[in-house]
């Protein structure tokens, strides 16, 4: 309980951490070629953000690094926004903040910590797939992508930001993704979500609540919640 609470004290401060963030990042003008395709998004720069992602959860907001849009094309910087813009209109920051919760609750899960994971890298390929949808250029996002692997070498990655990947593996495939033609339809939706939901739910019911006899170190299993 003592290290649930503290894990949940963390993620409070996660969440103020990425709120300041986004707060003092500046606003972004985007190129006129494609700057009508993105009306109504919040676009913005920080010096010590490490790659494009989304921060916030009540008003989520891209966050590109200085000089991003100077040193791509416009379909590069069309592809990556439109995959930030799917983290977005998926709700991803509030998903992930969810995981969060959850895994601090119940950090001692193997189950859920797995299902968190794949969470996340079914999050990114959703939307690598809707940016291609919306884009037509796998190329595009794929030769960004394997940028953002220098780029992420140094900055800030907030714990609770979106559209940041940590693990180069994955990285790798979801290059390999984008260029290898698919063999048929993916579908990546609720599942994995649902799944962690119903998983903390059973770890919930199956966590003994323990009652300590007064004045002994005994410990009696009396029921499960």
């Amino acid at each position: 309980m003592v290290l649930s609470a503290l894990l949940l004290i963390r993620t409070a401060f996660q969440a103020v951490a990425a709120e300041r963030l986004r707060s003092a990042a500046r606003a972004l003008p985007l190129p006129e070629t494609i700057a009508p395709r993105f009306s109504g998004i919040d676009v913005r720069t920080h010096p010590d953000v490490g790659g494009p992602m989304v921060v916030g959860i009540a008003r989520p907001a891209v966050l590109l690094p200085d000089g991003f849009t100077a040193s791509r094309s416009d379909a590069a910087l069309a592809a990556i926004l439109e995959h930030e813009c799917a983290h977005v209109r998926r709700l991803d920051p509030a998903i992930a903040l969810v995981q969060k919760l959850v895994m601090a609750v119940f950090w001692w899960n193997p189950a859920l910590h797995w299902i968190s994971s794949r969470i996340d890298r079914d999050r990114e390929m959703a939307c690598d797939a809707e940016a291609v949808r919306r884009s037509g250029s796998a190329r595009a996002l794929a030769i960004t992508l394997a940028d953002e692997a220098e780029a992420r070498l140094t900055g800030r990655l907030p714990a609770l930001a979106v559209g940041v990947m940590d693990d180069p593996s994955e990285l790798r495939r979801r290059i390999d993704a984008l260029l290898t033609p698919p063999k048929g339809r993916r579908r990546i939706g609720l599942a994995a979500p649902v799944l962690l939901l119903v998983g903390a739910g059973v770890a919930a019911w199956a966590t003994p609540k323990a009652s300590f006899a007064s004045g002994t170190e005994s410990v009696r299993i009396v029921s499960y919640s």
